[in-house]
């Protein structure tokens, strides 16, 4: 599961965090010093965590409904992000999500579509690929 925060909630929750830490800090220490430590502190661990190269498991039943979902318009808000998004440890589903990104550059949709009609279809074949494969 996800949280997406946008606009004025991702730079409250990013800026938020470390600075309220860094005045509770303050205050029961009683020293300024030890409010800025602890912030910069908080703030250098969400560097560090964001940073770090977390790989998800995926089968290829989920690889293939998420693009199956994204074609048909039937998955949640978020779900293709997280998609894109999240690197899969296992390599083949790793490259089939790496194709996916790239149907965007390589068949740019536009203004109003995440690619042309020509991607989808890419996307479309990469997704009974993966169930052809996985009924085998």
């Amino acid at each position: 599961m996800s949280v997406h925060l946008t606009g004025a909630s991702a730079v409250g929750f990013l800026l938020g965090l470390p600075v309220a830490i860094g005045i509770a800090f303050a205050v029961s220490l009683r020293s300024a010093m030890w409010g800025v430590i602890a912030g910069m502190g908080v703030l250098l661990l969400m560097f560090v965590v964001a940073a770090l190269p977390i790989k998800r498991k995926a089968t290829r039943e989920e690889v293939a409904r998420s693009v199956e979902d994204f074609v048909s318009g039937s998955g949640g808000p978020w779900d293709w992000d997280d998609f894109i998004s999240c690197s899969i440890a296992d390599e083949e589903l790793e490259g089939v999500r790496i194709s996916c990104l790239r149907a965007q550059s390589e068949y740019p949709g536009g203004a109003t579509q995440w690619c042309s009609e020509e991607g989808m279809d890419v996307l479309r074949d990469l997704a009974k690929r993966l169930r052809s494969r996985s009924s085998a």
